[in-house]
């Protein structure tokens, strides 16, 4: 490796440490600002068991923000950028598994599916990590189909935010913001008898990614009302 090419590589190594150590502690700084309305299921009180997540990808850093030291555990991709979103997310109060659809996903999915603990909420991003954008991968509804676990899906509304232009149009609620959390149940477990069913599957999929759409439009509704007040 040329001496260059060195440097380069050692500037991405401490950029990355750095980021590690403070992204987490400004994400805690300006979640701590959001009034955050949650609607719907709380499945963080009571005795709720066998849960799963799903959530869109666009709404990852304010879903981490708002979501903080709650003990869920998700799957992050192994690139570049998994990485440092592992990282974060850990130091936020998460558990992180490694892999994805297009990567490590077989291993990722046995140990999501099978080591974690029945208390623990696992989460998927079904249009993760590539896109396409509110799209639905079958992983979500494998998961709940091996392991018995109920779906639960939340959208997210910010009031203000800082949006990015990317395929997912990612977006991080703005200090002060209002956000609004709306939690929905009705997706429920997916049958394991009938998930090898193609059509079955297709119509689990399309089903999914309606409640999941029709959830951050509650929460978008809500959010007008709230602002209008």
């Amino acid at each position: 490796m040329s001496k260059k090419k060195r440097r380069g590589h050692t500037k991405r190594v401490i950029s990355a440490k750095i980021a590690e150590w403070i992204t987490p502690t400004l994400m805690r700084m300006v979640a701590r600002t959001w009034d955050v309305r949650w609607e719907g299921e709380d499945i963080y009180r009571g005795n709720y068991k066998d849960v799963i997540i799903s959530f869109w990808h666009q709404t990852i850093p304010t879903a981490i923000g708002s979501h903080r030291d709650k003990n869920i555990c998700t799957m992050v991709s192994l690139n570049r950028d998994g990485e440092m979103i592992s990282r974060v997310a850990n130091r936020m109060g998460y558990t992180t598994v490694r892999g994805s659809s297009s990567a490590g996903g077989r291993e990722a999915f046995k140990e999501i599916t099978t080591k974690i603990s029945r208390d623990i909420p696992i989460a998927f991003t079904p249009d993760g990590p590539r896109g396409p954008f509110h799209s639905v991968a079958p992983g979500v509804l494998w998961a709940s189909a091996v392991t018995g676990r109920k779906i639960y899906t939340f959208g997210v509304a910010a009031e203000k935010k800082w949006e990015a232009k990317s395929w997912d149009k990612m977006f991080m609620a703005k200090p002060f913001s209002k956000v609004v959390i709306r939690y929905d149940s009705r997706m429920g477990e997916v049958d394991s008898l009938r998930v090898t069913d193609k059509e079955y599957l297709e119509q689990k999929a399309v089903e999914l990614k309606n409640i999941m759409n029709e959830c951050e439009d509650a929460a978008k509704e809500t959010l007008r009302s709230w602002i209008n007040g």
